[in-house]
Parts: structure tokens; C-alpha cells; sequence
């Protein structure tokens, strides 16, 4: 085990001080760890893409289409709007939860919507409309969401 990773007495005790301290020294550069706001931040991510996931989910199933079937253009339409509201709304969640005051934290929240609607891209067969949408618009609106946050308490 310690040859594959190198030093265990290092990695222990580095595992020892992050747990035990919530901060580290390591090669010169120190750091610490506040739980509680990785946490919130944990939290805050998983709110907002659960916002814009549920709404996806019912919104198919109350519509009774398939989100990878053929759709009329005014079908296509009406759900980039409904996805572009939920994902700023997910966005807005993710900053309210996280009270980072950076965007970060929404740049992981697009890079979750667009790398799950890359892989259901890759992975499934038929119309791609909602999956190119969550790439190009609704990740993106979960940036501007958290902007639009920052914004208004900026004031």
C-alpha cells in the first residue's frame, strides 16, 4: 500500500492534522479547512442542481413526452424557457445556500448541468434539443443566477 502512494508516516499525518486541526502545512504551503463552509457549499450544489433536475423530471412527466422523442418546435421552446428559469433559479439557490460572495461555486454547478447533459448526450438516441440546451443555455443561466444574486446584496 505505501509504495504505490509513497510516505504513509506523510499522508497520515497530513490526513491527522487536516481531520484533527482542519488545517495542513505541506511543501511550504499552509491551508485551512473550514468544514462547515465545504459543507454548505456541498449542500448549496446539490440544492441547486436538484432544482433544476426535479423540475426537469416533472416537467416531462406531467407533459407525458419524452425528453429524447421529436417534439414540435413550440414544445421545444416552451422547455428551454422552463429549463432556462430553473437553472437561474438553481443558480440564485446555490449562491443564497453558500454565502461565498464568488462564483465559484456556480461554475461547479454549470460544470455538473453541461457534464451530466454531455453524458446523457453521448448515451442516448433521438432528439438531443434538451441536451444541447442544458450545455449551451442552462448551464450558463446557472452562472447568471448566482450573479444576479451577488448583485442584489451587493446594493
Amino acid at each position: 500500500r505505501c509504495s504505490v502512494i509513497g510516505n504513509c508516516n506523510l499522508l497520515s499525518s497530513l490526513f491527522f492534522d487536516i481531520l484533527v486541526t482542519n488545517e495542513y502545512n505541506f511543501i511550504g504551503f499552509h491551508h485551512t479547512f473550514d468544514f462547515m463552509t465545504i459543507f454548505r457549499n456541498t449542500l448549496a450544489v446539490i440544492i441547486g442542481y436538484a432544482t433544476f433536475v426535479i423540475s426537469a423530471v416533472l416537467y416531462f412527466q406531467l407533459s407525458g413526452a419524452d425528453p429524447h422523442a421529436d417534439a414540435s418546435t413550440t414544445y421545444k421552446i416552451v422547455t428551454v424557457v422552463y429549463g432556462l428559469i430553473f437553472s437561474f433559479l438553481g443558480g440564485l439557490l446555490t449562491q443564497l445556500i453558500s454565502k461565498s460572495n464568488k462564483l465559484t461555486i456556480n461554475y461547479v454547478l454549470a460544470a455538473i448541468i453541461a457534464g451530466f447533459a454531455t453524458f446523457s448526450l453521448i448515451k442516448t438516441s433521438g432528439d438531443h434539443y434538451s441536451q444541447f440546451a442544458a450545455i449551451i443555455l442552462f448551464a450558463p443561466a446557472s452562472i447568471l443566477g448566482g450573479l444576479t444574486y451577488l448583485k442584489r446584496i451587493k446594493k
